[in-house]
């Protein structure tokens, strides 16, 4: 290349530059006017927790307004409600984070008529406020922050931000209640009332019957009050609405206040009740059911899943311990079964059988008979004869290890003798506390494989009176639940309780033990001369 090649190469460079930067100079303003090769934050505020305010207006008229007063974010506009934390939190997060990729001039680009007004306080009196206009060819946003001549474009994510609906900010947890702070309890379902009230840690049903309340159920009930969350929020001048509600399935009303009695010439504070009304179905697939919450007035659509939950009998809601027998006090057992022959053309026999079974009565060693143990003692150590014929005499330490070992329980039926203390052991742990899985109206007439009877006696310390308990039970078969009948009461039982009183009582016989092979204590045996 020559050097007039050269000199014409450069100076068609030099015009190609000028060209680009007229361009720049003449057309950046109508563009954009790249403010640097990285992203912008638009705003100074680090953290969503500094944020303690948001209103978002709509380009509709629509108006959402939110507030933050001890940490926690409620919504004032278009309601007065708690909001949804982590909704309001995320879209805190969102907005405060906003980054400018590049800026442009603002005209057209629709932020003469924006899509949202946007304000937000925070600490240090700073008050943020800026405008969503249209989508840039790319899909982004413009925004413009107020104060700053050009438009910014972001991300298009922070329209969807804006855009989410007052009902998916606002709270949807109807209950604002922890379930240990419920004392009284009322459900109101089919022409039936059921009253509940706690007293102390225990929960009673004290109408329309008076007795204790099962734990389980209860714990049931009350996860159903306080987790009651809105699905959809209605309109109260929803059409038709009215009529959800005109004959409604259910209503379900608590307090915090414990219930208490006061003298009649004291003027009694009437606790705050908190109602639940459960109106109609939304459709004919029971998903969901419309609600109406008395505190609030808010009225929405629930899962469906409550209704069941609350359909409760005053039969379900006992208390499923029926009997609870301390296993110290236990004095005597008994257990009678009766096994019917198996119908035609079966020749299984049946079974008639009675196991007894008490406490061995423990005798007390008298003081009187320890000196002469000792003096006894202390002759065989100091005199050498006697030491020496004690040698010859048979110890009696091998009887009092064998007394030892008698058992804690005797069989007074057939085979007579020690009891199998592990299996009365494992009867009697069933029977502290005896739970029920299920009670019944009545017991069911079934025609039964087995039938028996189980009879307690107990007797407590310090001259306790005695106590009698007769638990009868059926065996309907195969894997069905076992029967049982108590002190009036109709329930199931598992079967698991069957193996513990179908098994054998009798003490196992200890396996002796077996002979060392001929040798195994033999010392090595070496050869002469080794």
């Amino acid at each position: 290349m020559n050097f007039k090649t050269t000199v014409i190469l450069l100076v068609l460079l030099g015009a190609a530059a000028a060209f680009v930067l007229f361009d720049r100079l003449g057309n950046g303003d109508k563009e954009k006017v790249e403010t640097a090769s990285d992203t912008k934050r638009l705003f100074d505020v680090k953290d969503k927790d500094d944020v303690n305010s948001l209103t978002i207006k709509s380009a509709d008229g629509s108006e959402i307004v939110l507030a933050k007063a001890d940490g926690k974010w409620r919504m004032t506009k278009p309601v007065e409600a708690a909001a949804e934390m982590w909704q309001v939190d995320g879209l805190v997060r969102d907005l405060i984070g906003l980054e400018s990729k590049y800026q442009v001039d603002p005209a057209d680009k629709g932020l003469d008529k924006p899509q949202f007004k946007v304000e937000m306080s925070a600490k240090g009196g700073k008050l943020l406020k800026f405008d969503v206009g249209n989508k840039t060819p790319m899909g982004e946003m413009y925004v413009r922050v107020e104060g700053h001549k050009q438009a910014d474009v972001v991300p298009a994510s922070i329209y969807e931000s804006l855009a989410k609906p007052a009902s998916e900010l606002r709270d949807k947890q109807l209950v604002a209640v922890a379930s240990n702070n419920i004392k009284q309890l009322t459900i109101d379902h089919e022409g039936q009332k059921l009253v509940l009230e706690k007293e102390g840690n225990e929960w009673q049903l004290v109408s329309p019957t008076k007795l204790p309340a099962d734990e389980s159920v209860m714990t049931d009930l009350l996860s159903a009050v306080t987790g009651l969350r809105a699905t959809d929020w209605v309109a109260k001048d929803a059409p038709d609405i009215g009529a959800k509600f005109d004959k409604p399935q259910m209503t379900v009303a608590f307090t915090t206040s414990a219930a208490t009695t006061r003298p009649t010439t004291a003027p009694a504070s009437q606790p705050v009740w908190t109602t639940v009304t459960f109106g109609q179905y939304e459709d004919i697939r029971h998903q969901k059911v419309y609600a109406r919450i008395s505190d609030t007035n808010a009225i929405v659509k629930v899962a469906a899943t409550p209704i069941e939950t609350f359909s409760k009998k005053p039969i379900e809601l006992r208390d499923k311990k029926v009997l609870d027998l301390n296993p110290d006090h236990v004095s005597k057992l008994m257990i009678l079964t009766d096994i019917p022959a198996g119908a035609a053309p079966t020749t299984k026999p049946g079974k008639k059988s009675d196991v007894a079974i008490e406490r061995r009565k423990v005798a007390a060693a008298t003081p009187a008979t320890k000196p002469a143990v000792a003096a006894a003692t202390t002759q065989a150590a100091t005199h050498p004869a006697t030491q020496a014929k004690a040698a010859t005499q048979p110890s009696s330490q091998p009887v009092v290890a064998e007394a030892a070992k008698a058992s804690t329980w005797e069989l007074l039926s057939d085979p007579k003798g020690d009891a199998d203390d592990e299996a009365v052991k494992n009867l009697l742990a069933d029977l502290h506390p005896l739970r029920a899985t299920k009670y019944l109206e009545s017991t069911p007439t079934t025609k039964p494989t087995g039938n028996y009877t189980v009879k307690v006696t107990t007797e407590g310390p310090g001259g306790t009176p005695v106590n009698h308990y007769e638990l009868k039970l059926i065996d309907p078969g195969g894997d069905q639940a076992l029967l049982a009948e108590y002190n009036g009461l109709s329930f199931e039982l598992p079967r698991t309780f069957l193996t513990k009183i179908e098994g054998n009582f009798a003490k196992k016989p200890k396996e002796a033990a077996k002979p060392a092979p001929i040798g195994a204590d033999d010392k090595t045996f070496e050869l002469p001369g080794k």
